[in-house]
């Protein structure tokens, strides 16, 4: 009798690992691919996803490049469209190059679509924003203008230079003083890549070439701890402003 109920019980055991698996595998997959890796920004990003891929019953894959590299990134989208992974995000580094990997998701059946940073001529299924481009652009002109006079000079120190989001804030940025604040000196953007030591670099450069300059805008959430850290040691604090697009915790001891 005791040797039948151990046939039972393990044959119910192995059902019940057959039946986990096959559930396992019946998950349906999505990935978020942010344009850099070890960031506070995208690290909320994937703490979002997993709590929602939890909450749905979805399987959650975050992967980016380690730098801001268009290609890598790329490499990346491409590798998560040969697993098959039915559903991918993508903060997108470089917006000319993306169409081809968007056209070998579509004929996998694959939906890819992008958040944060758009490619709006990609062929992409959808855009996911946190604001829109011209509020994000505009809302930071005119908060700094309070603050140094419509007539100041101001910096502008972006990340990747193919990046749209950057871009298209920017963009927003210069139309509105042109059609705002006409005295108002907006500097020509200076890219940094992904790193807060080429921003610092770069905002120490540009209150070297511009001793007036009474704000600097990070536009980028990776150059916002190195444009603060260039008012540090230049010994700006109080005479030039620095502001930006990161969450509070990147540049939090700057605050």
């Amino acid at each position: 009798m005791l040797s039948q109920f151990k046939k039972v019980l393990a044959a119910s055991a192995l059902s019940l690992a057959i039946a986990t698996a096959a559930h396992a595998a019946d998950k349906h997959k999505v990935a978020f691919v942010p344009q850099l890796i070890g960031i506070p920004y995208f690290n909320a990003m994937e703490a979002g996803g997993n709590r929602a891929a939890k909450d749905l019953g979805l399987d959650f894959i975050y992967s980016g490049p380690v730098d801001t590299n268009p290609v890598d990134q790329l490499q990346i989208v491409q590798n998560l469209i040969d697993q098959g992974v039915e559903a991918i995000s993508v903060s997108v580094l470089d917006a000319s190059s993306i169409a081809p990997v968007v056209e070998s998701a579509k004929a996998k059946g694959i939906k890819l679509f992008t958040s944060d940073s758009d490619a709006p001529d990609s062929g992409r299924a959808v855009y996911v924003a946190q604001a829109t481009d011209e509020g994000l652009g505009t809302t930071i002109v005119d908060e700094l203008v309070k603050r140094v006079g419509e007539d100041a000079t101001i910096g502008i120190v972006s990340g990747e230079a193919t990046a749209s989001n950057l871009n298209a804030w920017i963009g927003f940025m210069q139309k509105q003083a042109t059609a705002k604040y006409p005295k108002l000196k907006l500097l020509a953007p200076q890219f940094a890549g992904g790193t807060a030591e080429r921003a610092a670099q770069i905002s120490g450069d540009l209150m070297a070439a511009n001793p007036d300059i009474k704000a600097i805008i990070a536009v980028a959430s990776s150059t916002c701890p190195g444009v603060a850290q260039a008012i540090e040691t230049a010994g700006k604090i109080g005479s030039v402003i620095g502001a930006g697009y990161c969450s509070p915790n990147t540049a939090r001891s700057y605050l």
